[in-house]
């Protein structure tokens, strides 16, 4: 017993003797350094905002006064009146004429008599990808009317009355080459 209290005794002195430490908290040897931030900005910066969105108001910005952009319909298999054969899906807006009478005074007529009351008028623009392939199986008359280097452009055909040029408009903004008429 007397080796087994010796060994026991020489023991604890060794591990008395290793720890150098003084007891307390763990440090650790490089601490991340934590610092405030500022809060984040209300609105996001423009890079932040989504493609959709700067289409869309790239589309209000050339739409004609009383002409209103719908929002993005997204996946889409093809443009109406057409199948997708292969190719990814397309984003569409809807473009409509108010149909508000133009500005003036117009005497003895209300606003449900004008002649333009009822002629609300919409036409859509779809933005198919350049790998999209379809075919047309008709009756609605939608056309691809251009390329640029990320988009195929489809638009309705009729129904867009009150605004002289869309498609050449539309391929200004959009850098769009438009197709050969015929």
């Amino acid at each position: 017993m007397k080796i087994h209290s010796t060994l026991l005794v020489i023991f604890l002195a060794a591990l008395a003797g290793c720890s150098s430490e003084e007891p307390g908290p763990m440090r650790f040897p490089e601490e991340p350094v934590h610092r405030d931030r500022l809060a984040p900005e209300l609105v996001p910066p423009s890079s932040d905002v989504m493609a959709t969105e700067r289409w869309h108001a790239r589309l209000e910005k050339i739409a004609p006064a009383g002409w209103t952009v719908g929002d993005a319909v997204d996946q889409l298999e093809a443009p109406e009146g057409w199948s997708r054969i292969e190719g990814g899906r397309g984003i569409s807006f809807t473009i409509a004429n108010s149909g508000a009478a133009p500005p003036g005074p117009r005497e003895g007529l209300r606003p449900s008599d004008s002649p333009h009351a009822k002629s609300k008028k919409s036409f859509t623009l779809w933005f198919m990808p350049l790998d999209w392939k379809g075919k047309f199986d008709g009756p609605t008359q939608v056309k691809c009317f251009g390329a640029n280097k990320d988009w195929q452009l489809y638009c309705t055909v009729s129904d867009h009355q009150g605004w002289d040029r869309p498609e050449e408009d539309v391929a200004r903004a959009f850098k769009v080459a438009l197709a050969p008429r015929g």
